[in-house]
């Protein structure tokens, strides 16, 4: 009997020590979870306008920086927060109306990384400018939502161009820097959004581009952007322009909406010779220059609405090569 007693308590001591292992493993597992991403802390900003990022106690609670941080502006307040560096967190959320200006002292980027929700999210009605010395970049597999508004200053840059990177925007993005996409998947502009191209320069943003979006293009003096995507409506209202657009075959022009002529400046608008270009809703001019030259195949201007010309001048035959105009509308 006594031999059992002992065979038994052996065991249960075994089996004891195995148990107490596997809680000392699952403890070590949650505490890496908790440092590596399950435990994200978010801190608002309660600072004064023009203060600083970098100081601690401008954030509730105060702050001590980590890569997963989710760092919010919820005031209601316009805004510029100072000082920003060049760090990596989880999450940015503007929100509540509220107006943020971001300024780094030297060149620096903000990555955004993949945190567990919208890493970049602009609600209705606020605004974020990417502002002196400030860029902004997505970091691969992260999600964007611009539902309010983005300014991207002179010489500043949005990226939203790393690996499984979607920005979804039903507001606005304000152009007047640098937005980075190369491919249409990542950046998805959704019915009633707007785009605004307000800067020289050739290089628009590749999207994917809803029927009723609108792409303006509005800063263009003396280079000349490829419009070989499907838009929603496009405008052309350029009062500075001084180079020719279109020539040397910038690609077929292929509207869903409207394309709509504004000023071409002292110069004019020059759709790629030899090539059909469809608009499926209406052409409206009121003002600048639209000039068919020409190019050794005649090839349609199909326009599914109507055609409106209450200013500026239409050749369809500069180089007495008619342009055939195929209307569907009045």
């Amino acid at each position: 009997m006594r031999k059992i007693f002992t065979k038994l308590r052996n065991e249960n001591r075994k089996k004891l020590s195995k148990l107490n292992i596997g809680i000392t493993i699952l403890v070590l597992i949650c505490l890496l979870f908790d440092k590596t991403g399950f435990s994200q802390t978010t801190y608002t900003w309660i600072g004064a306008n023009n203060a600083s990022w970098a100081t601690a106690s401008n954030w509730s609670p105060s702050r001590t920086p980590a890569t997963n941080d989710i760092l919010q502006f919820n005031s209601g307040n316009t805004l510029t927060i100072t000082a920003v560096p060049a760090q990596t967190i989880g999450r940015l959320l503007v929100s509540n109306n509220t107006n943020i200006t971001l300024q780094s002292a030297s060149s620096l980027t903000l990555t955004i990384g993949n945190g567990a929700g919208t890493d970049l999210d602009i609600a209705t009605g606020s605004i974020l400018t990417i502002g002196t010395n400030n860029n902004i970049s997505l970091s691969a597999s992260s999600t964007a939502s611009i539902a309010g508004r983005i300014n991207i200053s002179s010489g500043r840059t949005f990226n939203t161009d790393a690996a499984s990177v979607v920005t979804t925007v039903s507001g606005t993005i304000y152009n007047a820097g640098a937005l980075t996409c190369v491919t249409a998947t990542k950046l998805v502009f959704s019915n009633g959004s707007t785009y605004q191209h307000d800067v020289d320069n050739a290089t628009l943003p590749t999207a994917t581009w809803g029927a009723s979006s609108t792409c303006n293009i509005t800063g263009i003096i003396a280079t000349k952007p490829p419009v070989d995507q499907s838009f929603g409506n496009l405008t052309w209202n350029c009062p500075n322009q001084t180079a020719e657009f279109g020539a040397g075959g910038s690609g077929t022009i292929n509207i869903q909406g409207d394309l709509t002529l504004v000023s071409t400046g002292t110069s004019f608008f020059h759709p790629a010779d030899n090539v059909t270009h469809t608009i499926g809703g209406n052409y409206i001019q009121n003002g600048g220059s639209l000039q068919f030259k020409g190019g050794s195949t005649v090839m349609p201007f199909v326009i599914g609405g109507r055609f409106e010309i209450s200013g500026g001048e239409f050749w369809n035959n500069k180089n007495n090569v008619d342009r055939t105009i195929q209307l569907s509308g009045d």
